[in-house]
């Protein structure tokens, strides 16, 4: 699935977070991103072109585990704070790195309060979410208060979602644009690997068939996700991100994903018939294996929670 669909299903599911605000005082804070930012560039300012075309096609074509937010919606879990990350945390990260990665583990989060319609709680997401846009020098792209009365009322969801759809677009794209592709790629891998920490947590609870398969299938993402920080590695964050992520990688060698070629789907129009190719993905690995990813998740999310 690409990267619109993808984003399309985590708004729709897990209500995040951004909304465009054409008033921007974006030059405001392009101070505060150099004064943070410039030992972080110094790392990325001998990245090739065909390494920054590589890095957009796999962000442009990357899967997400987001979509699992529908499962564990029908499992009827009872919602457990303990998953999330203390918002206090992050609010210490003093690296723009970390404040792209802690983005992204927020904005999984939110989705989370989302599904249990935790209201309150997130109205206090919603504000790390902004001062970490400010910090980033996007805050262009997050009107904190339209937002707050948005999730205040419940109403008008379809608007939000297509407005924050748009913004998440224009945010990541923003980034990439402006020789800030390293800290796209933290957004992404924050997004990523609470996404998956928060599902392989509810496995703990109630597993089933479609869950087990999703996070099955997370395993030719952690792949592409894998190859996109190793662009960045030489920077020692980077680094550590990517050896705790081959770490997870490990455990998903003894995951198998199948494709066998079905048959084809017939499609009748006013001009004749049309045949499309089919394909079923299968999925298959033990529940110790399970069990394995589970552990090993919890402690790669924590390790990036808490990256020195």
């Amino acid at each position: 699935m690409k990267i619109k669909n993808i984003i399309f299903f985590f708004l729709f599911a897990l209500c995040p977070l951004f909304f465009p605000n054409c008033k921007s005082d974006s030059g405001q804070h392009e101070k505060s991103y150099d004064s943070i930012a410039l030992d972080e560039t110094e790392y990325f300012k001998n990245i090739k072109p065909t390494d920054l075309d590589a890095i957009n096609e796999v962000i442009e074509g990357f899967s997400s585990p987001v979509e699992m937010a529908a499962v564990i919606q029908n499992l009827e879990i009872p919602f457990a704070k303990k998953y999330l990350v203390d918002t206090k945390v992050v609010e210490d990260y003093d690296t723009n790195i970390k404040k792209a990665l802690g983005l992204g583990l927020i904005s999984a989060d939110m989705g989370y309060l989302n599904i249990y319609q935790r209201t309150a709680l997130m109205v206090e997401y919603l504000l790390t979410i902004k001062n970490l846009s400010d910090d980033l020098s996007i805050g262009q792209f997050f009107d904190f208060q339209s937002l707050k009365r948005l999730v205040d009322s419940s109403d008008n969801m379809d608007s939000l979602l297509f407005m924050t759809t748009n913004s998440f677009f224009k945010m990541d794209q923003y980034l990439r644009d402006n020789q800030r592709s390293y800290l796209s790629a933290c957004l992404v891998t924050g997004v990523w690997i609470e996404g998956f920490y928060l599902s392989t947590q509810v496995a703990k609870e109630n597993i089933n068939g479609e869950l087990k398969d999703q996070i099955g299938s997370q395993k030719e993402i952690l792949t592409k996700l894998i190859h996109v920080l190793n662009i960045f590695s030489e920077h020692p964050s980077f680094k550590k991100i990517v050896i705790s992520f081959k770490e997870l990688e490990t455990v998903f060698n003894n995951v198998t994903i199948n494709i066998y070629d079905t048959e084809p789907i017939k499609v009748v129009t006013g001009g004749g018939i049309t045949y499309y190719p089919s394909q079923k993905t299968e999925i298959v690995y033990s529940d110790e294996t399970l069990q394995q990813l589970i552990i090993t998740t919890e402690k790669v999310r924590n390790s990036v929670l808490n990256l020195k």
